[in-house]
Order: structure tokens, then C-alpha cells, then sequence
């Protein structure tokens, strides 16, 4: 091996291979190199110290004796740079370069000609393995490994003073760096920044966390399967009776623990850049380990630029949940595309989202939803600006924008979607109400409950088509251009398979839309609106109504309605009704009303509107008449006709003559005649029933 500075004192036996184990700096190997130098130095010194600026100057002195010794420093080619010896008798020959300029370090410039990760610095002599090299560091490094080539020459790969490759941020800008040229590798005499040795630690700890929850759990399980292990639930059975001493084979549960966004994140990274990427390793994280039981996103707004998705194998045990974080569409968003697709997604279950903001930013809808899913939650979130595309193919209507986008029909069972104390808002507060195109929840699927949410300026907030829904305690409202009115629900099959319950819900200058569009030789029915409160805005169109059917054939029938218990206030402008049906698509059969219960109340009758019933009563005071008319006009349903009529006669005194209310066919669809057996005084009461069947409201 050819002594130098950088054999001599070499950090391993085995240069650059750590496991040969650390080298021992011989003495006599000290005393050759200095030999060497030292030999160096006194032939210089004998032949008066010749000094040039440059090579060419050098080469233009040829007076001097052979091995005449003179230095070069200055040369514009650094290279030129270093100790001569005269070839040739004096005043013939010439100048040959044997050896670098005897110097203890070189100054290396880093002015940024080169990259962070690639570094390009220049020195006035050439670099060798025999000095230190100081270095300043123009920009901190992004990467690792880092290069640095000295004077145009080879990459020389940085390495630490313990052998290892930089880390990213281990440089920065300004900083001073001590090396020796090794091989093929700029070995550090200083140290990279403790704040990336900190983060590189912080890194591999995190590994070394899951590596070892993963050996745990996988050692777990082999015992277990082995039966080397009791079962835990008969484990805990058995400690609970041998409370005394220890269990000869207790078992170690698993360690569950959430994950932490930050975990997932570099340092100082602004929130305007897109963390797409980051976000999305946090999520393959969760899902890929069953030990891991949420996300944490610590209060940070995650800017994206592309989808996330929840993986493409089944996610349904154990149950995960997302928290405290707010998804922002970034201006690069896909248009049309959502926030979440999950469209790949075989079946997902027992998933659990709180405290979250979705923000589709008017381009992105806020979960594009599996064709199976179960048990979805979603509590205190917010939902913001969708736009999500979606398909009439699917049902969907054209020219709308979804934030839930549910089109598939259900495999293997019946979604749940929960949705609770909740915001949503369409973003599109000063668009005129003709004008909204956004609805917040389409859905093809059953068993969905939504609670204690509030939604405003959508042009519907639920369209679905059939199935349980449970909508309870929700305050939903829209103004109105006075020509359009938006909606709190759309049903497109309102038939008898419906079961929608509506109840404690404030349903504000919102009507409900039911059809049975997709099935138009049903009966429209199967809801129930039971203790709301019903407020007009002041804008609302003519004619308004809460609840509006809308038959798409001609005797469209009607089947199990209720809207009991329900109070409504008009706001002082608007005549409204709490029930009516439209006729532009088809027309309801009056002869085929079944099991409708009516029985609502308003806050002033005198300026509420038609608040029409199924059953109702007229009282009236008889003196020697013998019949009486009776007008329903106020009560009926312009839709409906009376079916069935009732009377009854109360005498004054018991000294008048008997009678008795004999009710005639009813006249009209909305009145009635009743006659009187005999002249009497007293009250008489009709009853009338808009049911064609057998039900008896009561």
C-alpha cells in the first residue's frame, strides 16, 4: 500500500469497511510519510526556493541545474499547481510535476454552481488525500447521498465521520465542512446537523416500533395457533379465579396505538404545498397493519392535489378511525373528482371520521363511495363546496354535483351511512335558488340515519331512491329566488318500501320531493313526518308546499303516509300547504288513497295556509232545520275527495224531539250534506275521511 496521509490514518483496517474492525495508526508509518515530506521541503530548500505564479513562467526558466526543485502556485489550471524538478543540465530541458504542494488543508469554494444534492466547489491547488479540505455549503441538501466534485473532476460521495451518507437537511446553508479525498468518498472530519441526525433517529425509531409490533403480533398469533398460549377470553376467566399468584402462561396483548400525521410529514414544509403523497402513506400505514387503530391529523389543513383511496383489499376489522383534520381540494384538483375514492374498494366497514373538514373547493366531491360499506360514521365534520361528477347512467340527475357519491345498489346486504351533528354548505349561498346545481348526499342504497346536522343552500341535501332512512333532528334551509325552491329530500321510488322517518327535524323554506319515478305502477307512501317544525321563508314561491308528491302516471295511489304532530308557521308572507301533489308528470287517484294519516297543527291558522287532514270534523249549531251543508274545502287535500262521511246530533234539552243525522253521498269532493230526522235544536257534527280502505284515522 503506497503511504499517504489518508492510508496512514484511516478510520478501518479495511479502508471504508467498518466491520474490519478500527485501524491503529502505526509509528513507523508516521515517520516515512514525514520522511518523505521532510525530503521534499530540504530539496527546495537547497536550490534557494524557487517560486513561480505559473507553469508557463516556469517553463520559460530553464537556467537551473537538473533536479532543481520549484514550486507553482497560482496557475489558473489548478491542476499546474504543485512541486517541479528540472530534467536536463542547466539552460536545456525541462520542468516535471512530481508531487502537491506541501499544504496542511485547501480552501474549496461552494458557490452554488452544482445542485444541493450534487455539490460543484473549486479550489486554487489541486485536491489530494494528503490535506484537509475546508468547505463551505452553499444550500442545505434535500436528499441523500450527496456528491461533491472538486474542479470538474469525479463525484466523491459524502460520508460522516462515522462512514454513513449524509442525511436530508444534514447539510445547510452555511455551514463550514472539514474532509480528507478517500477513494471515491469525501470523508467528513466534522459532523452533519444534529437536527437531521435527530430526525433520521426519529425516522428509525418509528421503523423499529413497527418492525417490532409486527414480530410481536406475528409471535402472538403462532402461539396462539400452536395452543401454546391460552386463549385470552379464557385467560381472563382463569385470572379472575386465581387472583392469588401469577399465571404460569399469561398472554401479551398486542400493542394498539394510532398514528400521528407528523409521523408523515418533513420539517418546516408549508401547508400550500400538496400533501397528497404524505397523506396517502399515512392511510397505506393504518390500513396495513391491523394493530394501528386511527389517523391523528393533529389540526392540520392537508392540501390535496389528486384523490386518496382506503387500499383495494377488504377494510372492515378492526374498526379505524380519522380525526381532527381539514382535506382542502387544492387549485390542481382533478375537476369532478372526489376528495376520497373509494370506488375500488371491495367492502368497507366499522370506519369512524370525526372532527374532520372536507372542502371540495367547488372541484371535488367529498367520498365517492364503495359498492359495499357498513357501518360508516361520520360525527362533528364538516362538509364543504363540493363538486363531485357524477352519472345518469346511475340514476344520478343530470346536470348536479354530488359530495356523497353512492351509486351502486348493495352486495351482500344493506349500507349504513351515519351522518351526526354535522355542517354542510353547498359554497353556493349567493347563487340565486333556480341557479344551486349542488346536492349533498346521492344514494342508491338503504339504512342510513342522519342526525342533529345542519345543511344550508343545497339545491337538494338527501336524493336517494329507497330504503330505511332515518332523518331526525336536523335543521336544513334554503332561501328562494321566489320561483325555485330547493329541497331537504329527493325520492325518486317513494313507494311502499320507502320507511323514511322524518321527526324533530326544523325544515326551513325547504320542500320534500317524493316520487315513484322508478316504479311507476307503485303507490307513492312508505314516509312519516311526526313532530317537526315547519318554517316558510319569506321568498318562498306561490304555492309552496312541505311535502310534495309527485305521481309519474295518471291514478297514481297512495299508501302509508303520516304527518302527525307537525307545526308549522308561515313567517308572516307566504300561503302555503303542508301536503299537496303535482300533476305535470301524472295524477293521483282519489279512489285510491290507503292508510294516510293527516292530523297536523299550525302556530296562526288565521295567515298559516292550507293545512290539510285526512279526518275532519265540522261543528255546527242546529235551530229547526232539518239539513245542513258542509263545506271540507279548507281541509281536503286538493288531491284527495271525500270517501267516507259520519254525523251525529247532540239535542239542546232533553225535551226536544228526537233526531237523528242521516248523511247523504257527499256532494262534491269537498262537501258534504247531512239531514236531520226531525226539526230539533242543537249541534250536529260531521266527520269526514279522504282514506278509500278500511283504515279508520284517529
Amino acid at each position: 500500500m503506497a503511504l499517504n496521509a489518508a492510508t496512514v490514518f484511516r478510520d478501518y483496517e479495511v479502508d471504508g469497511v467498518p466491520a474490519s474492525g478500527p485501524h491503529k495508526v502505526k509509528k513507523s508509518e508516521v515517520r516515512a510519510i514525514h520522511a518523505g515530506i521532510d525530503a521534499v521541503i530540504n530539496a527546495f530548500l537547497s536550490n534557494g526556493g524557487l517560486i513561480y505564479s505559473s507553469k508557463s513562467a516556469l517553463d520559460a526558466d530553464l537556467a537551473h541545474a537538473a533536479n532543481s526543485m520549484a514550486w507553482v502556485y497560482g496557475d489558473a489550471t489548478v491542476a499546474n499547481n504543485g512541486i517541479y524538478r528540472k530534467i536536463g543540465a542547466s539552460g536545456v530541458g525541462s520542468w516535471t510535476r512530481v508531487a502537491d504542494l506541501p499544504f496542511s488543508f485547501i480552501i474549496a469554494s461552494d458557490v452554488g454552481a452544482g445542485t444541493a444534492n450534487a455539490i460543484q466547489a473549486t479550489t486554487s491547488i489541486p485536491v489530494s488525500g494528503s490535506a484537509l479540505v475546508w468547505m463551505n455549503v452553499f444550500e442545505a441538501n434535500t436528499a441523500s447521498p450527496v456528491t461533491v466534485s472538486f474542479n470538474g473532476g469525479s463525484a466523491l460521495t459524502i460520508k460522516t465521520n462515522s462512514g454513513n451518507n449524509v442525511a436530508a437537511g444534514g447539510l445547510v446553508a452555511g455551514m463550514i465542512l472539514l474532509g480528507i479525498v478517500s477513494g471515491s468518498t469525501f470523508r467528513l472530519v466534522s459532523d452533519q446537523a444534529s437536527s437531521a441526525i435527530v430526525a433520521a433517529a426519529e425516522a428509525a425509531q418509528v421503523a423499529a416500533e413497527a418492525a417490532a409490533l409486527a414480530a410481536d403480533d406475528a409471535a402472538d398469533r403462532a402461539e396462539l395457533a400452536a395452543g401454546s398460549v391460552e386463549n385470552p377470553v379464557s385467560l381472563v376467566a382463569t385470572s379472575l379465579q386465581t387472583m392469588a399468584g401469577p399465571l404460569a402462561a399469561p398472554y401479551i396483548l398486542p400493542t394498539y396505538r394510532g398514528l400521528k400525521i407528523s409521523e408523515f410529514l418533513t420539517n418546516n414544509d408549508p401547508w400550500t404545498t400538496a400533501k397528497t403523497a404524505n397523506v396517502q402513506a399515512a392511510l397505506d400505514a393504518m390500513i396495513g397493519d391491523a394493530r394501528y387503530t386511527g389517523l391523528d391529523l393533529e389540526g392540520r389543513l392537508l392540501l390535496l392535489d389528486a384523490p386518496l383511496n382506503l387500499g383495494m383489499n377488504d377494510l372492515f376489522f378492526p374498526q379505524k378511525s380519522i380525526y381532527n383534520g381539514h382535506f382542502y381540494a387544492a387549485n390542481d384538483f382533478p375537476i369532478g373528482d372526489y376528495l376520497f375514492n373509494l370506488e375500488n374498494l371491495p367492502d368497507w366497514r366499522n370506519f369512524h371520521w370525526m372532527n374532520c373538514i372536507f372542502n371540495g373547493n367547488a372541484r371535488a366531491g367529498w367520498h365517492r363511495m364503495p359498492q359495499k360499506h357498513k357501518g360508516i360514521r361520520f360525527n362533528s365534520c364538516q362538509f364543504l363546496s363540493p363538486r363531485g361528477d357524477g352519472d345518469v347512467a346511475d340514476g344520478a340527475p343530470a346536470s348536479r354535483y354530488f359530495g356523497f357519491y353512492d351509486p351502486e345498489t348493495p352486495v351482500g346486504g344493506s349500507h349504513e351511512l351515519h351522518i351526526s351533528e354535522s355542517f354542510f354548505d353547498s359554497g353556493q349561498s349567493t347563487t340565486v335558488s333556480s341557479s344551486r346545481d349542488r346536492i349533498a348526499i346521492f344514494s342508491n342504497n338503504p339504512d342510513m340515519l342522519f342526525a342533529n346536522n345542519v345543511a344550508q343552500y343545497f339545491q337538494t341535501w338527501l336524493y336517494g331512491r329507497s330504503g330505511s332512512y332515518q332523518i331526525l333532528g336536523n335543521h336544513v334551509w334554503s332561501n328562494c329566488d321566489g320561483t325555485t325552491d330547493n329541497r331537504m329530500v329527493h325520492f325518486t321510488d317513494a313507494t311502499d318500501a320507502l320507511g323514511a322517518i322524518f321527526t324533530g327535524n326544523y325544515i326551513d323554506g325547504v320542500e320534500c320531493l317524493f316520487t315513484n319515478e322508478d316504479d311507476t305502477t307503485k303507490r307513492i307512501g312508505g314516509f312519516s313526518f311526526c313532530g317537526n317544525f315547519f318554517l316558510c321563508t319569506p321568498t318562498n314561491s306561490a304555492g309552496f308546499a312541505f311535502v310534495r308528491l309527485r305521481p309519474h302516471a295518471a291514478n297514481t295511489g297512495l299508501a302509508g303516509i303520516t304527518m302527525q304532530g307537525n307545526v308549522y308557521d308561515n313567517n308572516g308572507s307566504v300561503v302555503f300547504a303542508n301536503i299537496t301533489a303535482g300533476t305535470a308528470f301524472g295524477t293521483i287517484n282519489a279512489d285510491d288513497i290507503q292508510r294516510v294519516l293527516l292530523d297536523d297543527v299550525g302556530i296562526d291558522v288565521s295567515r298559516a295556509g292550507r293545512i290539510y287532514r285526512s279526518k275532519a270534523r265540522y261543528n255546527h249549531v242546529i235551530a229547526a232545520e232539518s239539513s245542513q251543508a258542509f263545506s271540507f274545502v279548507n281541509d281536503v287535500p286538493t288531491f284527495a275527495k271525500i270517501k267516507r262521511v259520519a254525523a251525529s246530533f247532540q239535542r239542546a234539552t232533553t225535551g226536544d224531539p228526537a233526531a237523528y243525522a242521516m248523511p247523504r253521498n257527499p256532494s262534491s269532493n269537498t262537501a258534504v250534506t247531512v239531514d236531520l230526522s226531525a226539526s230539533s235544536n242543537g249541534r250536529l257534527e260531521c266527520e269526514v275521511d279522504i282514506n278509500s280502505d278500511n283504515y279508520a284515522a284517529s
